[in-house]
């Protein structure tokens, strides 16, 4: 390969292609399926199919299995429970058995 050829092929392999999926809207779809299958219940194929993606897009997005899973646990931090509990434990307006009440609702919405 000549110097000219090996710097092309460099330059095309680090542009690739642009993810065409919603890493986020992603990131909520896997850590729906391992709540309902559990780490250990949930394979490649079932994350794959769900997130609507090919198993090389899967690593390349998020690396394998297990940071996936632990991504998806961020996620679940970050979005949900966090600022469920800051509600939660917010004074203000509600008193607490409405603010209880309220952050219940929300994780039950979680499930289905």
């Amino acid at each position: 390969m000549s110097t000219d050829s090996a710097k092309n092929f460099h330059i095309m392999k680090s542009t690739g292609r642009k993810r065409s999926f919603d890493k986020d809207k992603a990131l909520d779809t896997a850590m729906k399926v391992f709540w309902n299958n559990g780490y250990a219940g949930t394979s490649l194929t079932d994350l794959t199919t769900a997130l609507g993606i090919n198993k090389p897009s899967l690593y390349a997005a998020f690396g394998n299995k297990e940071q996936l899973f632990i991504a998806s646990l961020d996620h679940y931090a970050r979005n949900y429970s966090t600022p469920a509990m800051e509600e939660l434990n917010a004074s203000g307006k509600l008193g607490f058995r409405q603010r209880l009440e309220n952050y219940l609702h929300a994780q039950a919405g979680l499930i289905g």
